[in-house]
């Protein structure tokens, strides 16, 4: 089943607010290497990911230093067990299967095409790893990298 994003701004900025408090009370930095691209264009965000700070650190990034309209590809159950995630651009499948792979990334693929200044989470590992865990990805943010060629 295809769980689509319902964002609400208003929860999306308190969301971004709350996680730069969070950062900022727990950690002494954040560093990013590199610059982000001039422009508009849509933007494919690839990450590890092996923390519950995670999609902290997306929002944060995506509303404060690189201010974008962010959202982020979850677990199907990830997101019916905390459906706040959709408020805030989440979104996702609760199967498996090669019916519902497509469907994600036909999703994805709207999301980055239909908006400006868009900017996409992928966490292509599929679900949260223990740090030091063994990284094997799905093949999610390759299909969608090959289909979004202005991303």
């Amino acid at each position: 089943m295809l769980l689509p994003p319902r964002k609400q701004a208003i929860l999306e900025r308190l969301y971004a607010w709350y996680g730069r408090r969070l950062l900022r009370s727990s950690f002494a930095r954040l560093w990013i290497h590199g610059a982000m691209p001039n422009g508009t264009q849509p933007l494919i965000a690839v990450a590890n990911h092996s923390g519950w700070w995670d999609p902290i650190v997306a929002v944060y990034l995506s509303h404060e230093p690189f201010r974008r309209d962010q959202y982020g590809i979850m677990e199907g159950k990830q997101l019916l067990r905390y459906p706040f995630f959709r408020r805030v651009g989440g979104f996702g499948v609760t199967g498996p299967g090669p019916t519902e792979t497509r469907a994600l990334v036909d999703l994805a693929a709207r999301v980055l095409e239909t908006g400006s200044n868009r900017m996409l989470w992928v966490f292509p590992q599929g679900a949260l790893l223990p740090a030091g865990a063994g990284l094997r990805f799905m093949s999610g943010a390759a299909r969608l990298a090959r289909r979004c060629t202005d991303a």
